[in-house]
């Protein structure tokens, strides 16, 4: 057990992110090395004796507890920190709460990945953006940039994985292997996210092909439902209602795209769309085509924004902190192209958006 305890330690006191434990009410009780260097204090002991706010914002650090205590966790939270000489720089959060027999939230422990060059690229790159007019370069630049940062966010999650086990012995076998579980499923979402980025790489480049191979529509749409059913439907109580209509079992089509397409659209509908709502897929054949429909009941998209979404990192301006990265939709329109199809949306602000997608139908001979 000692042997254990000290190698946390060491990996807690040695790694670059920040590592640290608050109270609800916002009160420092740890704090590894990385930590104190990144606020510029002079030692553990000033730093937790501080009672100045290390936020810029301190809402922000109320909507992160807020989030804790409604999620049990807050993941790739940005916001601008304040150190002890005045200076401020952009970190990414990820924090898992510790709750009490009733449910309480008792502290946080949470990692901070100093991103400040990550965002000051961004804002050249968006600068850059709005002054030249061949985009390629820059988007091949930002890929760049973001596949490698994104790995950094990644490192920070395992490391919060390390902490709980450090306090293993205050939390139930349960609750331990709950938030064991939650820091993994963060760590494959960045994985797809870094998969999203080279993808739109690959196809700027001209390299992005379509391998096509006879497909179950039926079967892979089943598929794909009962995976959202398992990793997300059950912690937002969304259902998904499939309908589907003379579908074809031996369409002519890639069928990893068509997954990505598809679970693209209905990640979408689930992340954009209230708990306890209904997303409504359909599916239908006919002699010469495919159509997909998905319809949600979600924020919707302004009217402004509509014909902007099939651009590289371009976001609605109404999703607030809802996380993305504006490239799902860019992959799913060249995905739908490369089949030789097309993608329509339509979309009431409030109201809901509906995503429609037209394949042609090629069989295989049979």
């Amino acid at each position: 057990m000692n042997e254990t305890f000290e190698l946390l330690t060491s990996i807690t006191q040695n790694i670059p992110e920040g590592i640290y434990r608050s109270t609800a009410d916002k009160k420092l009780v740890y704090a590894n090395n990385a930590f104190v260097k990144m606020f510029k204090y002079d030692s553990v002991e000033e730093l937790l004796q501080t009672n100045n706010s290390l936020h810029v914002n301190p809402q922000q650090h109320e909507e992160i507890i807020s989030t804790i205590k409604l999620q049990q966790h807050c993941l790739n939270y940005e916001t601008q920190f304040l150190c002890k000489d005045g200076t401020m720089f952009w970190g990414l959060v990820n924090a898992n709460g510790v709750f009490d027999e009733h449910h309480t939230l008792k502290f946080y422990d949470a990692v901070i990945t100093n991103i400040t060059e990550r965002k000051k690229t961004e804002e050249q790159i968006q600068t850059a953006l709005k002054k030249e007019k061949n985009l390629g370069e820059l988007r091949s630049r930002f890929i760049s940039m973001a596949s490698h940062e994104f790995r950094t966010p990644l490192a920070g999650i395992l490391s919060s994985a390390e902490i709980l086990d450090r306090y293993d012995d205050k939390l139930t076998e349960n609750n331990r292997k709950k938030n064991v579980q939650r820091i993994q499923e963060s760590v494959k979402h960045m994985t797809r996210l870094l998969e999203d980025i080279l993808l739109v790489g690959k196809s700027d480049a001209g390299k992005l092909e379509i391998q096509r191979k006879p497909v179950n529509i039926q079967k892979l749409c089943n598929d794909i439902i009962q995976e959202l059913e398992l990793n997300v439907l059950r912690k937002t109580n969304q259902i998904i209602l499939f309908h589907s209509t003379n579908i074809a079992t031996h369409a002519l089509l890639d069928e990893k795209m068509i997954w990505q397409i598809l679970e693209n659209l209905l990640s979408n509908a689930i992340k954009y769309s209230p708990p306890n709502s209904t997303i409504i897929f359909t599916a239908a054949c006919s002699n010469n085509t495919i159509t997909f429909s998905v319809q949600d009941q979600g924020i919707g998209i302004p009217k402004e924004d509509i014909e902007q979404l099939f651009q590289p990192f371009h976001r609605a301006k109404n999703v607030g902190t809802i996380q993305g990265t504006g490239l799902g939709l860019v992959i799913v329109k060249r995905s739908v192209e490369l089949h030789g199809g097309n993608i329509s949306i339509e979309s009431d602000t409030g109201k809901g958006t509906t995503c429609t997608i037209t394949l042609p139908l090629i069989k295989e001979n049979v």
